[in-house]
């Protein structure tokens, strides 16, 4: 991963993300995020990519790929980094989707928003953070 990355580690302690109530979320048009785990010594990687070319493609509610995606993660992970790819050419859509947001979060305290992708409000609910759940 690139130098725009940032990290949670919670390895150290004897909590563990739980892969039943947390997904990975990616909100964003042309973007794709990774997220990269070594919570079982073999390493995981897994990526997400959430695409649209206008806001009418979007429908609030709807997290399948357009405007937003969700991964499952593995059970047992206490550490991951997350990170975007600079390579999309976002050139067609910065004019209404200047953001993305890629993060470990419960899934039930998700719902889509249109509002996500043309202004900061995903960002500014909860002033920037968002509940994951512990096992």
């Amino acid at each position: 991963m690139d130098r725009h990355t940032w990290q949670f580690d919670a390895s150290l302690s004897p909590y563990r993300f739980s892969d039943v109530h947390n997904k990975f979320t990616v909100t964003g048009c042309n973007t794709l995020a990774y997220i990269y785990a070594d919570s079982t010594g073999m390493g995981y990687q897994s990526g997400c990519v959430s695409t649209c070319q206008n806001l009418t493609d979007l429908a609030d509610g709807s997290c399948s790929g357009l405007g937003c995606c969700q991964p499952a993660i593995p059970k047992g992970m206490g550490y991951y980094v997350v990170g975007f790819d600079s390579g999309f050419n976002t050139s067609q859509i910065w004019n209404f989707s200047r953001c993305s947001y890629a993060v470990l979060m419960e899934v039930e305290a998700f719902n889509f928003s249109t509002a996500y992708i043309s202004a900061t409000k995903f960002n500014d609910t909860n002033t920037g953070r968002v509940p994951v759940v512990l096992d």
